[in-house]
């Protein structure tokens, strides 16, 4: 988490950005990949210099390809530097 300014300072951009990426992260967390992945796309339209949204791609690629339990909590484990 990183602070960006107060609530009732912020652009209505921002506050859009912010509620996309709330989305996005909880159909990630519910291995909803198909959802996650549209909304991390959009995200990176809006903000494409911001790394986070191609990271979460990158690993969204990663983990469809896994059997992951239905209780996964979102943890994820890089395996390389």
């Amino acid at each position: 988490y990183q602070p960006v300014c107060r609530r009732d300072r912020a652009a209505p951009s921002l506050l859009q950005e912010v509620e996309l990426l709330d989305q996005a992260l909880a159909a990630f967390r519910a291995q909803q990949w198909d959802a996650a992945q549209a909304d991390f796309t959009r995200l990176q339209q809006i903000n494409p210099d911001l790394r986070l949204y191609a990271l979460y791609q990158e690993r969204i690629a990663e983990l469809r390809g896994q059997s992951l339990d239905a209780q996964w909590d979102g943890v994820y484990v890089r395996r390389e530097k």
